[in-house]
């Protein structure tokens, strides 16, 4: 039961068509999301792209992450929403931004980087003092915004949709985990490549929903309302290319052994996800129209061969959240009473 004090129940909606390849033609792959939401995942029966649809308004998702999002995921990971949390995730942050520059250190240009979607600045934090480079960074959220520039990262308070300042052409643009939040990733990647100077690089770092859906061996709990977009391999090497960079360099941890998975641990980076480092080139972005590859088949038999069911996730995940939830109430209700 949903008892957030967002009201989801109330909010717009809209029915959008394929980000990627622009079609309309789409199969539904679920209905619920990990909090239990009324949420649609689609499959586009054409380049295999995985979004919500319908979905909230950017209006409404605007309204979202003024203070539901963080709260949504305080509930989910029980734990208490303080912001006397920041400091802490920003030298978390921090240890990850330099983990993902030594990763991708031969691939990336030494220039301005900018971050779409900067939270509280501690990965552009991380590019600079690895790189000792020149850093901004693009967040929605005002709290973040705040927090990173009293930390020194220049950080902007807007949307990318309605960013509109006059800033310097950048040599790198990461989105680290935040692309399956945009409302259109294609705007995303048609905006980098046009700040971005020549042969300058986008840095991608995505949740990889197969991952995650093989992970938990059910595929609810690898939804959430907040990810408009999913991706998986093959249809993000699919969208970068469509929007004109070449593909440098590309981590899966799908792919990876357990001495792959230590590795990427000790960089401090998370798990289950894509790391994708593409050069601007020639190519303007979606040159053609319908200019991706057909990867339906592909990515939905991937999804089909998962073996799973509810009853897994119930018995190795669900219970155990219940009861250390039930713990903490204890805790609570006994504090209380003291």
């Amino acid at each position: 039961m949903n008892n957030s004090p967002f009201l989801y129940e109330s909010a717009e909606y809209e029915y959008i068509s394929c980000d990627l390849c622009g079609r309309s033609d789409s199969e539904i792959l679920n209905t619920k999301d990990r909090n239990n939401l009324i949420v649609r995942t689609c499959i586009c029966k054409h380049c295999g792209l995985i979004f919500i649809n319908p979905r909230m308004t950017r209006q409404w998702y605007v309204r979202y992450y003024q203070g539901e999002y963080r709260a949504q995921l305080a509930r989910f990971k029980l734990k208490p929403l303080v912001n006397s949390d920041y400091e802490a995730a920003f030298k978390s942050a921090t240890r990850h931004g330099m983990g993902l520059f030594s990763l991708i250190n031969p691939y990336i240009a030494k220039g301005l980087t900018i971050e779409v979607g900067s939270s509280i600045g501690g990965v552009l934090n991380g590019f600079k003092e690895s790189l000792n480079v020149d850093v901004l960074g693009i967040e929605p959220s005002s709290d973040e915004a705040e927090f990173a520039a009293n930390k020194g990262i220049k950080t902007y308070n807007s949307l990318i949709e309605d960013f509109r300042e006059n800033i310097p052409m950048a040599s790198n643009i990461i989105c680290s985990q935040s692309l399956n939040h945009l409302l259109s990733p294609r705007f995303f990647l048609e905006w980098a490549y046009s700040h971005l100077e020549n042969d300058g690089r986008i840095i991608l770092e995505v949740q990889n929903f197969r991952h995650v859906y093989k992970h938990y061996k059910y595929m609810t709990r690898a939804i959430q309302i907040d990810h408009t977009f999913m991706f998986v391999p093959e249809t993000l090497e699919n969208f970068v290319d469509a929007a004109g960079f070449d593909i440098l360099f590309m981590d899966v941890d799908e792919n990876k052994d357990k001495k792959g998975i230590g590795i990427n641990k000790g960089l401090c980076l998370p798990a289950l996800h894509i790391r994708l480092v593409g050069k601007k080139s020639k190519r303007l972005p979606f040159h053609k129209d319908l200019s991706c590859l057909n990867k339906y088949v592909e990515v939905f038999n991937s999804l089909e061969d998962v073996k799973g069911s509810y009853l897994y996730y119930l018995y190795k995940y669900e219970l155990k959240k219940s009861l250390k939830a039930r713990l903490m109430n204890m805790r609570a209700s006994i504090s209380s009473k003291r």
